[in-house]
């Protein structure tokens, strides 16, 4: 007996310390995986995953819930993205100065909004909402604002976000790595008891959203063709953004709900990307989330949604332009046939121009043809998206057009080299989706929600390799066939749902003080970080290869595949044809090829090209295998050379800017940055220098290439980045590419003077269908010394660049004024020119007026908070350190640097400065560059809402005609 005893005495004692064994004893790894993911579920459920990558000192991290949209309650459509953003606004310990003094009143508002929306009578509703204001004030007291994004700041944090979609909800940012155990801390607990504070003011916000949903054309008709595409599951019956309805009727217990159900350990993840050791974090990753509770996931309800009956045609009536989507049903997440229905889409449409969708765009047979894909949990959809041209085609022949593309390929005629070159290119793009943090940890996240291991989740670049002719034609006769909605929308402006401004006081809490959990953060000690700034000589290797031509190359050092800008250095600034000549170029082929068999020749290489261009340079865009870079260039050397004189060509781009023209004219957004460079540049806005439709009628193939002609006689820069030596690269260029003899040695022009008046000016535009304005705020700045933007950088982060700003802060989150606001200082691209104070609101337009006030009103006499401080110089100094650019963005970086007069990373100068700063250095550059300089204000939107009496309070009001804006 004592014998057994002994044994089972050991045989506990063994199972303790194996259960107390280092965390590294659980990694799951995987095979030939390039991002060496390693793997551990926690014993509450939770999944980790980390891929580590210590090209820099920064992580990027998320917490992914598998929730989304399509969870919501039919009754509380929204509540999933509403909730996401709630979970900004703290818990029982972040946020607050006095949670138990504060749950008195955040108690009572949860009652009144039960009450609400039980509540018809709209004027007993108004009374709940004002009750609910009046507790939603006194709560108020007790809150610190937008804490959550403070200490993200002050650890360096960076794109600080979360997004909802259908199937699953994720929050994020990047950190510099040797604060990692802060940002673990920090969102171990932001999930921790939430409280859902500011309740009434972020439902503002989120309408807001919706109003700027509802003003983008696009937004709508994809809302619409989704509601007729999926006519059982929540992918088509709700939206994201939930019904307007729904929205003036939110639960607060019912969210709690929500929160409860779904944002337990055994249903989310910690995913992190970056620069760590796996083995030493993840007893951290133990002990900070080994605690969250687990719960019971309901079983997701299947929603069995029928083939189409052939041809379902719908029509709608939202478009500027007549357009057109095929919309066929294709498999969920996780199903055999995805990989042979990528490659079948590929063939079709691709990011290299070469499909058959892109051809009849190219050739001119349509004016816009595409397709794009969302591959969901529960079903997949195809959607084939197609514009006729404007004059003489009909939607019935595009659609004709199109399904002769599917017969192609379902008749098996692609030929194997079509079908091996497309595999190439994919291969090659999902090795570059690689390369960076935030595309890891994109692509861990969508094999948790799938619920796929990652090593089948890794296996499509090897099943794409195995893709048979045979596979695409059974998958392309299967899903491709006569069932498919026809989705058309013919010209027409919907009508658009207004909100009224609720008459709310503002919630504004003055608490600038710290709760003790974010004191405990400043505790964590960290690790010394060893900033990595860009060295011009080391990172960038750099040789003139001939007068006028140089070229600079960036070592890759992910993969195989380089990347090449050949800049010629004259834009549009300049040469405002330029413009054209860089579409125009885009779709010719050559004396010697076509367009489509240029593009074809190098896409067989797995390589790809397009030119753009900017104010200062028209580049040349190449990219593929190092293998095939002579190759390409070769190729590519025909097309400088002997450019086809096509005048067919130009049609086609004619027509494409008459649709963009429509479309661009029709966008609130759109008009809105017209009137910004109406009003900031006068006749020398772009708007004002693009052809009219005479001029586009004139316009000849010869005047293009008489362009590029003229461009390619400036100076030339080179930025390769991959894996040759530069020797290798400068023989490979100077053997296939052909350079002009006599080349003008000058830089373009990168910047225009602005002309922004001495008075108070509000320049307003009507847009009677808009529901949201779009206000701008211009403030001419000064010439910048490089000494001087440590300052500029430190007033940006406290007035209007992030979302612990004042701006932010006063103008979102206090009085629910708009979803999207800023206002910071924008630096010029070259010495010698001014910097620009902008800020901006997009708002309802009843809500005008009180935003413009508190936007000047932050401007004339800015709130001073000195306590903000040591947050700021913590976040510039943290994240200056790992600010290093991606490599294939170094050299252009650079030449981006040296405009402005460096000689070495700013970063670097930076960082001292920012070490020293104090509240007097932001003080006085408000005083100095902004207080009191006349303000120039942009208004874009439906001017019926709008009080022109309270308008003239700021300035002299002009009014301008949408037709001065472009030239007509």
């Amino acid at each position: 007996m004592k014998l057994i005893n002994t044994v089972l005495f050991y045989f506990i004692l063994t199972s303790l310390f194996i259960l107390q064994l280092p965390a590294q004893n659980h990694f799951q790894t995987f095979e030939k995986d390039p991002l060496k993911v390693k793997q551990v579920v926690l014993r509450n459920g939770l999944t980790v995953m980390l891929s580590e990558n210590h090209q820099l000192p920064k992580v990027f991290g998320m917490v992914v819930v598998n929730a989304g949209s399509k969870n919501d309650p039919v009754d509380a459509t929204g509540i999933a993205h509403y909730l996401e953003h709630m979970l900004f606004k703290g818990t029982k310990k972040i946020g607050t100065i006095d949670y138990e003094k504060e749950k008195i009143y955040l108690e009572k508002i949860n009652e009144l909004y039960d009450e609400l929306g039980k509540t018809q009578d709209e004027s007993a509703r108004k009374e709940i909402q004002k009750q609910i204001n009046e507790q939603s004030v006194l709560a108020g007291e007790y809150a610190i604002p937008n804490e959550l994004d403070k200490m993200l700041a002050q650890i360096g944090s960076t794109g600080v976000n979360a997004f909802t979609t259908n199937d699953y909800t994720a929050y994020i940012n990047s950190f510099p790595s040797n604060q990692i155990e802060s940002w673990l801390e920090i969102y171990s607990k932001r999930f921790n008891e939430p409280v859902f504070r500011l309740f009434q003011s972020e439902l503002e916000s989120v309408y807001e959203e919706k109003n700027r949903q509802n003003d983008n054309v696009f937004a709508m008709v994809y809302e619409k063709f989704f509601s007729s595409f999926y006519k059982q599951h929540p992918y088509g019956q709700q939206t994201v953004l939930g019904s307007k309805e729904h929205l003036k009727n939110p639960s607060l217990r019912k969210m709690y709900e929500f929160f409860n159900s779904y944002y337990v350990a055994n249903n989310m993840a910690i995913i992190l990307s970056g620069d760590f050791n796996s083995y030493d974090l993840l007893p951290i990753l133990e002990e900070k989330f080994g605690s969250w509770p687990e719960g019971e996931i309901k079983k997701y309800p299947k929603f069995k949604e029928e083939p189409f009956n052939g041809r379902e045609l719908v029509e709608v009536n939202l478009t500027p332009i007549k357009a057109a989507i095929m919309g066929y049903r294709t498999p969920p997440n996780v199903h055999k046939d995805l990989a042979a229905l990528k490659v079948i889409n590929n063939i079709l449409s691709n990011p290299e121009q070469t499909g058959l969708l892109d051809k009849l765009s190219i050739d001119g047979e349509l004016m816009m043809a595409g397709i794009n894909t969302e591959t969901y949990n529960d079903h997949g959809a195809t959607m084939i998206y197609f514009i006729p041209k404007l004059l003489g085609q009909t939607i019935e022949e595009g659609e004709n057009l199109i399904k002769s593309k599917l017969e192609f390929i379902k008749n098996g005629e692609i030929t194997d080299e079509m079908l091996n070159s497309v595999k190439l290119n994919i291969i090659k793009n999902i090795s570059k989706n690689w390369e960076n943090n935030e595309s890891r940890a994109l692509e861990m996240a969508n094999s948790f929600v799938q619920k796929n291991n990652w090593s089948d989740y890794i296996k499509l670049e090897n099943e794409i390799k195995l893709i048979t002719k045979n596979d695409i034609v059974k998958a392309a006769q299967n899903y491709y066939g006569d069932n498919y909605l026809m989705f058309v929308s013919k010209m027409g402006f919907p009508k658009k749902e207004n909100l009224n401004k609720p008459n709310f006081d503002p919630i504004v809490s003055k608490n600038e003080v710290k709760s003790d959990f974010y004191k405990s953060i400043e505790t964590i000690s960290k690790v010394e970080c060893t900033p990595k700034f860009v060295d011009f000589n080391k990172d960038l290797k750099s040789k003139e290869i001939k007068p006028g031509v140089r070229l600079n190359k960036v070592y890759n050092p992910f993969n195989n595949v380089f990347s090449a800008e050949i800049k010629f250095g004259i834009g549009y600034f300049q040469l405002p044809i330029l413009k054209y000549t860089a579409d125009y170029l885009n779709v010719i082929g050559t004396d010697s090829f076509s367009s489509v068999e240029l593009k074809k020749s190098l896409y067989e290489l797995g390589c790809s090209y397009y030119f753009d261009v900017n104010g200062s340079e028209l580049i040349l865009n190449l990219e593929g295998p190092d293998e095939s870079l002579s190759a390409a260039l070769s190729i590519i050397n025909e097309l400088i050379l002997k450019p086809k004189l096509d005048q067919e060509k130009v049609s086609k781009i004619k027509d494409d800017l008459k649709a963009i023209q429509k479309l661009e004219r029709d966008d609130p957004s759109s008009i809105s940055g017209a009137l910004q460079e109406f009003v900031l540049f006068g006749s020398d806005s772009k708007k004002l220098k693009e052809l009219n439709r005479k001029e586009l009628k004139k316009l000849k193939a010869s005047d293009l290439l008489y362009a590029f002609d003229q461009a390619k006689r400036h100076q030339i820069t080179i930025n390769y980045a991959g894996k040759k030596s530069l020797e290798d690269v400068i023989e490979a260029f100077k053997s296939n590419l052909e350079f002009s003899d006599s080349l003008t040695l000058h830089s373009g022009v990168n910047e225009r003077s602005r002309i922004l008046g001495s008075e108070n000016i509000i320049y307003v535009l009507n847009k009677k269908n808009a529901i949201q304005c779009q206000i701008n705020f211009n403030i001419e700045g000064k010439p910048l010394n490089n000494s001087d933007i440590a300052k500029i950088d430190a007033f940006n982060e406290y007035f209007g660049n992030n979302m612990s700003s004042l701006v932010f802060q006063e103008i979102r989150e206090f009085r629910s004024l708009a979803y999207s606001t800023s206002a910071f200082f924008r630096k010029p691209k070259e010495s010698g020119y001014n910097s620009l104070f902008n800020g901006f609101i997009g708002c309802q337009a009843d809500k005008t007026n009180e935003a413009i006030d508190a936007m000047v009103n932050l401007i004339r006499n800015m709130p001073e908070k000195p306590e903000r401080m040591e947050m700021i110089k913590a976040s510039l100094i943290q994240s200056s350190q790992t600010d290093k650019p991606d490599f294939r963005l170094i050299a252009s970086k650079i030449q981006e640097w040296q405009k402005l007069g460096y000689k070495q990373d700013p970063n670097s100068l930076n960082l001292p400065l920012y070490k020293s700063l104090k509240f007097e250095d932001i003080k006085s550059t408000y005083e100095e560059v902004l207080k009191d300089k006349p303000l120039t204000i942009t208004i874009v939107g439906n001017t019926k809402k709008i009080d022109f009496k309270k308008l003239s309070n700021y300035g002299k009001v002009v009014i301008v005609k949408q037709k001065q804006l472009y030239n007509n």
